[in-house]
């Protein structure tokens, strides 16, 4: 899908430009005031594009956070209000979030997966030698531009719903739980955009794995 294509480009446009605005926004900022001001809009930007303790996004926002809190203290001599303090909380519950998931990926650690390589670089993961394929990690190509390709992962409706159930977490966070486990077995950076519904009762079409118009 043409349209498809357009919006996932457009869409990874759009958070670079968001993040080099909240960049410049950050160091620029003259008072505790502005600060928070900015902080709320962190914390929406990782809410909105699912920023983890581990990316790099989150990784510059905080040491940058750090280093202009300790600016502003020397400069005003004094210490922030508690209106930025709550702020400050709210960007810590990106942490506890990324705590949380951590749990899961302990657990999925656990299971007895097998890996089975399809080739071309798309790979299987079984629940053990002789279980169902749980997760599917594919590379989608555009049938209109040939250069371009999406990595997507299947997960089994399965799986979602086991680890909703046994963790008390949305649908939602239960497949980001499972995305980061994935991202970090495997070494890749898969966001919810890259994320597929699967059942195991759906026919399974090795050869559709192009993006029609």
């Amino acid at each position: 899908m043409r349209g498809f294509l357009i919006k996932q480009v457009f869409m990874i446009m759009n958070k670079r430009m968001h993040y080099a605005d909240l960049i410049k926004k950050l160091i620029s900022c003259e008072n505790r005031v502005q600060l928070s001001d900015v902080v709320k809009e962190i914390n929406e930007f990782n809410k909105n594009y699912f920023i983890t303790q581990n990316s790099e996004e989150f990784k510059k926002f905080e040491t940058l956070l750090g280093l202009m809190k300790i600016k502003l203290r020397h400069k005003h001599g004094i210490t922030e209000s508690k209106n930025y303090l709550i702020s400050e909380n709210q960007f810590k519950l990106i942490v506890e979030t990324d705590r949380h998931f951590n749990i899961v990926a302990k657990y999925l650690d656990t299971q007895d997966w097998k890996p089975w390589d399809i080739g071309d670089g798309e790979f299987d993961v079984a629940d053990g030698d002789f279980g169902r394929n749980l997760l599917r990690f594919r590379i989608q190509w555009s049938s209109t531009m040939p250069d371009l390709s999406f990595n997507v992962l299947y997960i089994e409706d399965s799986l979602v719903s086991k680890i909703m159930n046994m963790f008390n977490m949305t649908a939602n966070q239960s497949v980001l739980s499972i995305l980061n486990w994935f991202n970090k077995k495997y070494d890749y950076n898969l966001t919810i955009n890259d994320y597929e519904s699967a059942n195991s009762n759906d026919a399974w079409d090795e050869e559709d794995n192009y993006y029609e118009d």
